[in-house]
């Protein structure tokens, strides 16, 4: 039979949590003829090779060794060596349900008009109980993703994560896939690719398709319930957010000139004095503070990633 989808797994220096991800893929309830798994080794310097080796032998999985460390470059490696239609990607400490492809093929062959982009819910399993600090809104960094029970086409306003993400070969080749210049690269903790890619999808009349049976389960480590992570994370959200409005602002691959929404400044200098008395701690809950200093760190990534760009554009027309 003719390969499908491919489950596509980018993977750095994250040897415990890799066997469990590939072995979830392996007991999918679609037929093994229809799909493989793809695993793009980005560079990774510690053990990882020798959990790969204990799956070289099977013939549902492929290895490659993507060197140039970068998510959005794994990414764009792996669906260019994939063999099928349809492309499912899934982070190295998640598992998938049984029925993730299954679910996800079916929602591309199934649902008209055809979806760009296929994807599910992602629960979060905690290595230490969940901080009370840590809120909905929160939960969003760390890949939380539920908009409910029943498949159905999103909003503009709903999103997908690259963690549980289903592509069409069609639509990663007409957008270019995800662009290198966004996206986590070692222990920096940029993004914003996904986001970039919903953009262009829309801007371009495509869509995004919902379905609850396309479900992972993405693990949260202690070092990310603690609010260092999230000043660093949220730090890296403003320079991500400001790097959109410069890659966005500028014209898609469908010609048309993409553009995000921005708060006046009216409105965004009320809600940074506000948070700058909160984050002093004054007579203030330790859970505001918390909050208070998380949006204070995003603005100095935005402040940070202003700056960044610039050097950088002066860096290439310098070259």
């Amino acid at each position: 039979m003719v390969i499908e989808i491919s489950a596509i797994v980018c993977t750095r220096n994250r040897a415990p949590f890799l066997q469990k991800c590939l072995k979830g893929l392996l007991r999918q309830t679609l037929s093994p003829e229809r799909y493989e798994i793809v695993v793009v080794d980005n560079g990774s310097t510690d053990n990882t090779k020798d959990v790969l080796e204990q799956f070289a032998d099977n013939p549902l999985v492929r290895i490659i060794y993507e060197p140039i460390a970068g998510l959005s470059r794994a990414r764009n490696r792996g669906w260019q060596e994939s063999r099928a239609p349809y492309i499912g990607y899934i982070d190295d400490d998640a598992v998938a349900g049984e029925r993730w492809l299954e679910d996800a093929l079916w929602s591309f062959q199934n649902y008209r008009p055809e979806p760009d982009w296929v994807g599910g819910p992602v629960t979060l399993e905690w290595e230490v109980l969940k901080p009370d600090w840590i809120n909905e809104e929160l939960s969003v960094p760390l890949g939380w993703v539920h908009w409910g029970d029943s498949p159905r086409p999103l909003q503009n306003t709903e999103w997908l994560i690259g963690a549980n993400s289903c592509f069409s070969r069609k639509c990663l080749e007409r957008h270019g896939g995800f662009d290198e210049r966004l996206g986590r690269i070692g222990a920096c903790l940029l993004s914003g690719e996904e986001t970039q890619l919903k953009k262009k999808i829309e801007s371009a009349g495509g869509m995004l398709y919902y379905h609850p049976g396309v479900t992972v389960r993405h693990f949260v480590p202690a070092a990310r319930a603690v609010p260092s992570w999230f000043y660093r994370r949220y730090f890296w959200g403003g320079v991500t957010d400001c790097y959109l409005q410069k890659t966005l602002a500028s014209k898609s691959s469908t010609g048309d000139v993409v553009e995000l929404p921005m708060d006046s400044l009216k409105v965004r200098m009320s809600r940074l004095f506000g948070n700058i008395l909160r984050a002093t701690g004054l007579s203030f809950s330790a859970r505001k503070t918390i909050h208070a200093r998380i949006y204070i760190f995003y603005v100095f990534g935005w402040l940070f990633g202003i700056l960044r760009w610039r050097n950088n554009s002066l860096l290439l027309n310098r070259s």
